[in-house]
Protein backbone atom coordinates (compact mmCIF):
# COMPACT_ATOMS: atom_id res chain seq x y z
CA UNK A 1 0.00 0.00 0.00
CA UNK A 2 1.44 3.35 -1.00
CA UNK A 3 1.03 6.39 0.84
CA UNK A 4 -0.57 9.85 0.64
CA UNK A 5 2.67 11.64 -0.03
CA UNK A 6 3.46 8.98 -3.25
CA UNK A 7 0.37 9.32 -4.71
CA UNK A 8 0.82 13.32 -4.48
CA UNK A 9 4.55 12.50 -6.24
CA UNK A 10 2.96 10.46 -8.84
CA UNK A 11 -0.10 13.15 -9.36
CA UNK A 12 2.46 16.42 -9.80
CA UNK A 13 4.22 14.27 -12.15
CA UNK A 14 1.38 13.20 -14.07
CA UNK A 15 1.00 16.99 -14.13
CA UNK A 16 4.62 18.25 -14.71
CA UNK A 17 5.29 15.75 -17.62
CA UNK A 18 1.74 15.66 -19.72
CA UNK A 19 -0.95 17.97 -20.12
CA UNK A 20 -3.60 15.86 -18.10
CA UNK A 21 -6.86 16.86 -16.90
CA UNK A 22 -8.08 16.90 -13.86
CA UNK A 23 -10.48 13.71 -14.70
CA UNK A 24 -7.45 11.66 -16.38
CA UNK A 25 -5.04 12.60 -13.15
CA UNK A 26 -8.16 11.27 -10.81
CA UNK A 27 -8.76 7.77 -13.16
CA UNK A 28 -5.03 7.60 -13.06
CA UNK A 29 -4.71 7.98 -9.38
CA UNK A 30 -7.86 5.33 -8.74
CA UNK A 31 -5.98 3.01 -11.20
CA UNK A 32 -2.52 3.13 -8.88
CA UNK A 33 -5.32 2.54 -5.68
CA UNK A 34 -5.94 5.82 -3.89
CA UNK A 35 -9.02 5.83 -2.19
CA UNK A 36 -11.54 8.80 -3.58
CA UNK A 37 -10.92 10.72 -0.39
CA UNK A 38 -7.07 10.43 -1.09
CA UNK A 39 -7.72 11.87 -4.96
CA UNK A 40 -10.38 14.58 -4.19
CA UNK A 41 -8.09 16.10 -1.39
CA UNK A 42 -4.50 15.61 -3.97
CA UNK A 43 -6.77 17.41 -7.19
CA UNK A 44 -7.87 20.03 -4.80
CA UNK A 45 -5.01 21.03 -3.31
CA UNK A 46 -2.94 20.69 -6.84
CA UNK A 47 -5.85 22.80 -7.97
CA UNK A 48 -5.20 25.53 -5.24
CA UNK A 49 -1.89 25.42 -6.00
CA UNK A 50 -1.96 26.34 -9.90
CA UNK A 51 -0.08 22.78 -10.76
CA UNK A 52 -3.18 21.71 -12.27
CA UNK A 53 -5.21 23.93 -14.31
CA UNK A 54 -7.64 22.40 -16.83
CA UNK A 55 -8.63 25.90 -18.91
CA UNK A 56 -4.69 26.27 -19.57
CA UNK A 57 -4.07 22.47 -20.51
CA UNK A 58 -6.81 22.88 -22.65
CA UNK A 59 -6.24 26.20 -24.33
CA UNK A 60 -2.61 24.33 -25.18
CA UNK A 61 -4.26 21.11 -26.78
CA UNK A 62 -6.62 23.48 -28.83
CA UNK A 63 -3.56 25.55 -29.89
CA UNK A 64 -1.67 22.57 -31.14
CA UNK A 65 -4.76 20.69 -32.45
CA UNK A 66 -4.82 23.64 -34.65
CA UNK A 67 -1.67 24.13 -35.73
CA UNK A 68 -2.02 20.68 -37.33
CA UNK A 69 -4.94 21.89 -38.83
CA UNK A 70 -7.59 19.39 -37.94
CA UNK A 71 -11.23 19.35 -38.17
CA UNK A 72 -13.51 20.23 -35.82
CA UNK A 73 -15.17 16.70 -35.64
CA UNK A 74 -11.20 14.72 -34.91
CA UNK A 75 -10.51 18.61 -32.46
CA UNK A 76 -13.82 17.52 -30.43
CA UNK A 77 -13.57 14.01 -29.98
CA UNK A 78 -9.68 14.39 -28.90
CA UNK A 79 -10.31 16.73 -26.29
CA UNK A 80 -13.16 14.90 -24.99
CA UNK A 81 -10.41 11.41 -24.67
CA UNK A 82 -8.46 13.35 -22.98
CA UNK A 83 -10.88 14.13 -19.96
CA UNK A 84 -12.10 17.84 -20.46
CA UNK A 85 -15.57 18.31 -19.26
CA UNK A 86 -18.48 18.43 -22.07
CA UNK A 87 -19.09 22.28 -20.85
CA UNK A 88 -15.58 22.94 -21.26
CA UNK A 89 -15.59 21.11 -24.65
CA UNK A 90 -18.65 22.76 -25.84
CA UNK A 91 -16.34 26.10 -25.87
CA UNK A 92 -14.71 25.09 -28.73
CA UNK A 93 -16.85 26.84 -31.40
CA UNK A 94 -17.18 25.46 -35.32
CA UNK A 95 -16.45 28.59 -37.79
CA UNK A 96 -16.86 27.43 -41.57
CA UNK A 97 -15.03 29.87 -43.04
CA UNK A 98 -11.76 28.40 -40.89
CA UNK A 99 -12.73 24.70 -41.75
CA UNK A 100 -12.70 25.05 -45.17
CA UNK A 101 -8.92 26.68 -45.29
CA UNK A 102 -7.52 23.50 -43.22
CA UNK A 103 -9.88 20.94 -45.71
CA UNK A 104 -8.34 22.70 -48.34
CA UNK A 105 -4.59 22.57 -46.64
CA UNK A 106 -5.43 18.60 -46.04
CA UNK A 107 -6.81 18.21 -49.58
CA UNK A 108 -3.67 19.56 -51.62
CA UNK A 109 -2.28 17.07 -49.53
CA UNK A 110 -4.59 14.44 -49.93
CA UNK A 111 -3.97 14.66 -53.91
CA UNK A 112 -0.52 14.56 -53.60
CA UNK A 113 -1.01 11.32 -52.72
CA UNK A 114 -4.33 9.83 -54.93
CA UNK A 115 -3.59 11.82 -57.64
CA UNK A 116 -6.11 10.66 -59.61
CA UNK A 117 -9.07 11.12 -57.49
CA UNK A 118 -10.84 13.19 -60.51
CA UNK A 119 -11.05 9.89 -62.72
CA UNK A 120 -11.40 7.08 -60.03
CA UNK A 121 -13.80 6.26 -58.25
CA UNK A 122 -11.67 4.66 -55.78
CA UNK A 123 -9.13 7.45 -55.84
CA UNK A 124 -11.66 9.53 -55.17
CA UNK A 125 -13.16 7.69 -52.13
CA UNK A 126 -9.87 6.98 -50.67
CA UNK A 127 -9.16 11.03 -50.86
CA UNK A 128 -12.66 11.51 -49.10
CA UNK A 129 -11.79 8.85 -46.32
CA UNK A 130 -8.17 10.60 -45.75
CA UNK A 131 -10.45 14.22 -45.51
CA UNK A 132 -12.92 12.50 -42.98
CA UNK A 133 -10.32 11.05 -41.23
CA UNK A 134 -8.65 14.62 -40.73
CA UNK A 135 -11.73 15.59 -38.93
CA UNK A 136 -14.08 17.52 -41.70
CA UNK A 137 -17.88 16.89 -42.67
CA UNK A 138 -19.56 15.96 -45.77
CA UNK A 139 -20.14 19.36 -46.61
CA UNK A 140 -17.07 20.97 -46.46
CA UNK A 141 -15.26 17.80 -48.02
CA UNK A 142 -18.01 17.88 -51.18
CA UNK A 143 -17.34 21.73 -51.12
CA UNK A 144 -13.74 22.22 -51.41
CA UNK A 145 -13.23 18.58 -54.10
CA UNK A 146 -15.88 20.53 -56.18
CA UNK A 147 -13.91 24.08 -56.17
CA UNK A 148 -10.69 21.22 -55.86
CA UNK A 149 -9.23 22.07 -59.41
CA UNK A 150 -8.91 25.40 -58.88
CA UNK A 151 -6.57 24.68 -55.55
CA UNK A 152 -4.68 21.98 -57.33
CA UNK A 153 -3.49 25.35 -59.99
CA UNK A 154 -2.40 26.93 -56.76
CA UNK A 155 0.87 24.75 -55.91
Amino acid sequence: MKSYKDYVKYAIRLASRWRHSTQKIKEKLMLKGSSPTQVERIISSLTKDGIVNDKKSFDIDVFVMEEKRYGYRRVREYLLTKGYSRALVDTYIFNKDIEVDKCKFHFLRGINKYRNYKYSDIEREKLINYLKRCGFNDKIIYEVIRLGINYENVM
